[in-house]
């Protein structure tokens, strides 16, 4: 049960960050049907990172914990990185400086 809990706290924290960069315009997630700009999508794998790894210390995980965390950072930043073609760094800047 506490590692259930540990995925749902660790979800709700991410969709907390998520939805608080949207709403205040650091990112901007733009599917590319609708058209128009993206940018600083590279925060999203951040995100998840910091998500997890705050709920792994409010549950006082093991250290293999964190080290699975870190890696599943790694590769959601690679499939990210993939799945974006390339252009994960195009409008890099939050707040979309570089959005055009």
């Amino acid at each position: 049960m506490k590692t259930f809990e540990f995925f749902v706290l660790g979800l709700l924290i991410l969709y907390l960050l998520l939805s608080l960069s949207e709403n205040t315009g650091v990112t901007h997630m733009n599917f590319v049907p609708l058209g128009g700009a993206s940018w600083a999508l590279w925060l999203y794998p951040l995100y998840f990172f910091v998500s997890f790894f705050i709920s792994a210390s409010v549950f006082r995980a093991n250290r293999w914990v964190y080290v699975v965390i870190f890696i599943g950072f790694v590769i959601l930043f690679i499939f990210w990185f993939y799945a974006l073609q390339g252009h994960l760094f195009d409008n890099w800047r939050p707040f979309g400086v570089d959005a055009y």
